[in-house]
């Protein structure tokens, strides 16, 4: 496994979380892009509404108060599963440069010299 750089992991639910996947996944030493299915899919305490009803305000989906306010938390904690799964990639792999959650959300790591002491 120390040869790959590159390794998506779409279209999962990920049975058991992602946290059960770190001792595997830090076995690739070497692995700078990694790709995994939406935050929402791979158990990281972030659990969406599905139904669009859930967001509906008084004048219909997305909108009044209610619907932007529930739109505005929805994104909040996405982002916030999003930044845990980041966290938890780059300290495991040494050489990622760059995480994928689904087929839009993407991370990158700067790191320094200082990141290796």
């Amino acid at each position: 496994m120390a040869g790959i750089e590159s390794l998506a992991m779409p279209l999962g639910r990920y049975q058991n979380g992602i946290e059960t996947l770190q001792p595997t996944l830090s076995r690739f030493r070497n692995l700078k892009t990694l790709a995994l299915d939406h935050a929402a899919d791979i158990k990281v305490g972030f659990n969406p509404p599905y139904c669009d009803a859930a967001y509906f305000g008084p004048n219909g989906p997305f909108f009044g108060p209610d619907g932007q306010t529930i739109r505005k938390n929805v994104e909040k904690k996405r982002v916030g599963a999003g930044e845990r799964v980041a966290q938890m990639a780059f300290a495991m792999l040494p050489e990622l440069e760059e995480l994928w959650l689904g087929d839009s959300s993407r991370a990158t790591v700067v790191r320094t010299d200082f990141d290796n002491e």
